[in-house]
């Protein structure tokens, strides 16, 4: 992904955990010609077992972003007029620069807000969980079946033990 092999893509969740079940996930926002190659990739070595696709409608923050953005740029050229004014007070001057000031933090955090709502529209969010397979499973399982091979052993010959001197007695009579 961070190699741009896939085209636009960014991260945005890792994780990965080990033991006897080992799993996996990545959660990445990419271009939508790259979503059926990761998964794909991410495929290689197993088998996709579920699929699904989602989509998110943006469209009434587009056009509230859009509808904030042609407010703010009316509100700023008529105050802009205001300022070539001759006729302004030096107090009327001053409050008018800061409504200007306040007006283009404003357009900017609009101008954000649509270059996010256009990256999330042009890129899709793409989540892929991995698992270990079913054969892989049944190998830690038998992996640990041998790491626990002495605890077993000497379990059951301490239980042998015991049987047998609590038949011994009986055996004797």
């Amino acid at each position: 992904c961070q190699s741009g092999k896939f085209g636009d893509c960014a991260v945005l969740q890792l994780s990965q955990e080990g033991g006897d079940t080992a799993s996996g996930s990545i959660e990445v926002r990419v271009a939508p010609k790259g979503v059926e190659p990761l998964i794909a990739l991410a495929g290689e070595r197993g088998e996709v077992v579920a699929r699904s696709t989602q989509a998110e409608d943006l469209a009434q923050q587009v056009a509230d972003t859009q509808l904030a953005q042609a407010r703010l740029k009316n509100e700023h050229a008529r105050l802009l007029e205001y300022q070539q004014r001759k006729d302004l007070a030096v107090a009327d001057l001053l409050t008018i620069s800061q409504r200007l000031s306040e007006i283009e933090a404003g357009l900017e955090q609009a101008n954000r807000e649509a270059a996010q709502q256009h990256r999330r529209i042009d890129t899709q969010k793409l989540a892929i969980h991995m698992e270990a397979t079913n054969g892989q499973r049944n190998r830690s399982e038998i992996g640990r079946a041998f790491a626990e091979f002495g605890s077993i052993f000497t379990t059951s010959l301490a239980w042998l033990v015991r049987l047998f001197a609590g038949l011994l007695p009986v055996a004797l009579i």
